[in-house]
């Protein structure tokens, strides 16, 4: 029976990481009179089962799931990219979370690159009554192009084909 639990939640755990096709970079000229911005999540246990929505500017572009990225085309301008966190309102207003935020400024044919970390420990995540507590800190930072190709090469797009976490 315990053999058959372990493997029932390595199947669930499997199914939440991004399945999608491998990023390719794209030349420039390609993006017209746009610019892009490519939103990604290095491949953790560390809340592995967990999508988060991901907003451009208040609209939700779907959901980032482990080991995934997602990609938004944008005119050119100052763009804010949002991450909402699992907390309550009492939570929100106490830690300061809710979610995390950071902002990029692009011209025509630049892409700009912001990757989602989840770490343990931290002042944002939620305590539900009668488990033990576990807290998660989320981070969005704003990477240069080398350094987010090295973690892009072994990511997949999030595909939307289910819902998760």
């Amino acid at each position: 029976m315990q053999r058959l639990l372990s493997f029932v939640l390595v199947l669930l755990l499997a199914g939440c990481s991004a399945t999608g096709t491998r990023f390719k970079d794209l030349p420039s000229d390609a993006f017209g009179d746009k610019a892009r911005i490519v939103v990604f999540r290095p491949d953790s246990f560390v809340a592995k089962a967990k999508c988060f929505n991901v907003l451009v500017d208040g609209t939700d572009i779907g959901k980032l799931k482990n080991g995934g990225f997602m990609q938004y085309w944008v005119s050119p301008g100052l763009h804010a990219v949002t991450v909402p966190v699992p907390g309550g309102e009492l939570h929100d207003l106490i830690a300061g979370q809710g979610r995390v935020e950071t902002t990029v400024d692009l011209k025509a044919g630049e892409t700009s690159y912001v990757k989602l970390t989840v770490e343990l420990g931290g002042s944002s995540g939620y305590h539900a009554p009668h488990t033990i507590a576990m807290s998660f800190h989320h981070t969005l930072t704003n990477v240069s192009s080398a350094d987010a190709y090295s973690e892009l090469a072994d990511l997949r797009q999030s595909d939307q084909s289910y819902t998760c976490l």
